[in-house]
Order: C-alpha cells, then structure tokens, then sequence
C-alpha cells in the first residue's frame, strides 16, 4: 500500500493528486467471509432479494463492494439496537480480512461464522419468507372461499377425486 501523503502543497496552497489503489469487489465467497455468514446464506439472501447491494461488474459474475458490505453490516447492528461503538468494538475482535493473507475456505462449513451476523441475516430470512407465506396463505383462503360456492367444489368433496370408493 502506497504511504499517505499531504494533499497542500504548503508554500503556494494548491492542491496534489495522488493516486489511489483500485478497490476490487469482492465475490461471493469472500464476501461472506468479510461479513461472517457462509456463501450459502449470502446466496439465499441474494435469491431473496435481501442483504447487501450486489453489482455485477461488465455483466459477469454477482460482486460485492467492501463500502455496501459494511453498510448492510452496520444496518443489521442499528436495528438490533448496538450503538457503533459496540459495534467497532465487535468487530475488531470478530476476525481478520480476506486476502492473500487469509486464504478463502475451500467448504462452506470452513468459514469462520460471527454469531450476531448469523442471527441478523437468519431473522431477515425469517421475516422475508413470513410475508412471502402470509401472501400464499391469503391467496389460498381466497381460492377456497370462490371455490366454495361453485357445484365442482362440492361435488369434489362428496365424492373425492377419483369418483365414489
């Protein structure tokens, strides 16, 4: 990594620029890794269109910028109702960054887990698939109570499926 240096140039005031490193999003494996969930329960919240903002960079392969991960990090915790410096104070102490000098698991059951993590993206499941089966259970009520009042469906509860037994 390139040293920091001064942005003034302190005789005239005028600015300098200086070039950056190229952050590269982060794919699916270490993406989970850098949040503590395993690939599986960051591609299920993906499918559910949940957790973090996913980019697909030249249309390739689902990626994941460092600054969304955090963000949704930081979402979960502010909904659980942790102040941010439990939260530095978590995380300082929760595991290293993926990279070179911590290699990426070749098993989902390999990765390293935060346990409020697993516990905030489960419960954001939960809630996800209970107003997904609320929805599903009103539409069946509904297809019962039309059902209910035609001759088919009472003709099909007299006498089964398949005629009289």
């Amino acid at each position: 990594m390139l040293p920091p240096t001064s942005n003034l140039n302190e005789a005239d005031g005028a600015g300098t620029v200086t070039v950056l490193p190229v952050r590269a999003p982060l794919d699916l494996p270490d993406a989970a890794l850098f949040l503590g969930v395993t690939p599986l329960r960051l591609r299920f919240l993906r499918r559910l269109g949940r957790g973090p903002r996913v980019s697909r960079p030249g249309g390739g392969r689902a990626a994941y910028w460092q600054h969304d991960l955090e963000a949704y990090r930081a979402q979960l915790y502010r909904r659980a109702g942790i102040s941010d410096s439990e939260m530095r104070r978590r995380l300082a102490a929760v595991r290293p960054q993926p990279g070179p000098v911590y290699p990426r698991a070749p098993l989902a059951r390999a990765f390293p887990v935060d346990p409020f993590m697993d516990m905030a993206s489960r419960d954001e499941i939960v809630a996800h698939l209970s107003v997904i089966g609320l929805r599903a259970a009103i539409l069946v009520g509904l297809a019962i109570v039309i059902l209910s009042h035609t001759p088919v469906f009472w003709r099909f509860l007299r006498h089964g499926p398949y005629g009289d037994l």
